[in-house]
């Protein structure tokens, strides 16, 4: 739903706006990773407990070793959720293919290579790698239409905050789950706030929502 909602801002701005069209772009995946990075480091705790409320006590520990894994894929498909959208206002259609076609080549042959040998384990992690091997491509059309991309400046920021929450997170789990969890969800805003993770500009780009609530 949201980066529907980015599309028509995202198309005008192609054409007509390519700086606007970029601040808005990273604007959109730092929103998303803010939600995404503290939604993967709570399904990684929580995991037991949302399995038993979806599935029941019959799908553990397996389904919950799944879920583990597989959050974490989270952060890299909300970002390339967002970029096919970028690529798609950049008129980068056939691009897409060529670049969704080495995603499916990859997941589907290093799960045939790895899935019998070591089982669902290996295909919740190779998720993953699956979509980092879709966000490479994506990356690489993104440099070549508009050059050179400040990724590090994107998320390197709130990577460093999901990583301190993650810390605290290890530090506390011996006190137990529940404490791990709620130190990261304190821990994460505190770090994202502290880096500053959203320039001026991006807050005053906000500025007109936050009024409107």
């Amino acid at each position: 739903m949201f980066t529907m909602a980015l599309f028509p801002v995202l198309s005008r701005q192609a054409q007509d706006d390519q700086q606007g069209f970029l601040r808005f772009y990273s604007l959109g995946t730092k929103i998303l990773l803010l939600i995404a990075l503290p939604a993967a480091i709570i399904s990684t705790i929580a995991a037991r407990e949302m399995v038993l409320i979806l599935g029941g006590p019959e799908y553990l520990p397996d389904a919950m070793v799944a879920l583990q894994f597989m959050a974490w894929s989270i952060p890299i498909g909300w970002i390339n959720s967002l970029t096919q959208y970028v690529l798609i206002a950049l008129d980068q259609q056939r691009y897409l293919i060529r670049a969704y076609l080495i995603g499916f080549g990859f997941s589907l042959i290093t799960n045939l290579l790895l899935m019998a040998r070591f089982g669902y384990r290996a295909s919740a992690i190779l998720h993953i790698f699956a979509e980092a091997a879709l966000l490479i491509p994506f990356v690489i059309g993104l440099k070549c239409q508009l050059g050179h991309i400040d990724w590090w400046g994107i998320v390197g920021k709130l990577l460093l905050s999901a990583a301190i929450a993650g810390l605290v997170a290890l530090v506390l789990l011996p006190v137990g789950r529940w404490g791990a969890l709620l130190g990261a969800m304190l821990a994460y805003p505190l770090a994202v706030w502290r880096f500053n993770v959203l320039t001026p500009d991006e807050w005053g780009l906000l500025a007109p929502l936050l009024r409107k609530k």
